[in-house]
């Protein structure tokens, strides 16, 4: 056996973390963590809104083509209702009609539900559609 002195014990002893290393790197990663969760989770809400404010938007570009067909068409423009039927309002699987009507109506997406409203389509303009 060799005879070691205190100071080549403490250099030769390189094989793991101390205990200060560990509690740093663990504090390190509860502050990136409390900073990054809430940006997580509103990253997720976020989307949903998205989501709803391009459905909208998809509506008015489906009642824009619609009435546009209608318009070059023989029968031209009739009336507000005829115009709403023509028009293809599933938005997809995900997407859910409440009281769908002429004025509007509620749109469900993940859980989230918010009131549409429809303005009445013209003979000169399409109807349009926005967040109530």
């Amino acid at each position: 056996m060799r005879n070691l002195c205190l100071p080549q014990l403490l250099t030769n002893n390189n094989k793991g973390f101390t205990l200060i290393e560990i509690i740093a790197v663990l504090v390190i990663l509860g502050i990136i963590g409390a900073v990054a969760l809430p940006r997580v989770i509103s990253l997720d809400s976020s989307a949903v809104e998205k989501s709803m404010l391009w459905a909208i938007k998809e509506l008015n570009s489906r009642e824009c083509l619609s009435w546009s067909k209608v318009k070059i068409s023989d029968s031209n423009w009739l009336n507000d209702e005829t115009l709403f039927a023509e028009t293809d309002h599933n938005l997809g699987s995900e997407y859910a009609w409440g009281m769908k009507n002429v004025d509007g109506g509620r749109i469900t997406f993940r859980g989230r539900t918010i009131a549409v409203e429809r303005s009445a389509s013209s003979n000169l303009q399409p109807g349009r559609w926005g967040i109530r």
